[in-house]
């Protein structure tokens, strides 16, 4: 799936974004309990640098429970179907 998303400009913009993500890909959405968004201050990004190249999986505890690491600017997609079958089988 590929479109153009515009720039977030509220919180709300990015809630609907995931919310978007989550219906088109409700099977993958499914293993999650909800969705998390980072502040329009981009606290999170600010401390864990994740834009352009990494993303994040949190566990139901609060802590990270996965997280893409690039090589070369890309990703093993193998890597992170791993972890999806180890902790969701």
């Amino acid at each position: 799936m590929e479109e153009d998303v515009e720039s977030h400009k509220c919180e709300e913009d990015r809630m609907k974004a995931a919310v978007k993500f989550s219906e088109t890909y409700r099977d993958f959405a499914e293993s999650f309990d909800y969705n998390l968004i980072d502040t329009m201050g981009d606290e999170f990004n600010n401390i864990f640098h994740s834009w352009p190249l990494r993303y994040w999986c949190i566990g139901r505890d609060g802590k990270i429970d996965f997280k893409a690491m690039p090589n070369d600017a890309a990703y093993s997609i193998e890597v992170f179907e791993e972890w999806l079958e180890k902790r969701f089988g």
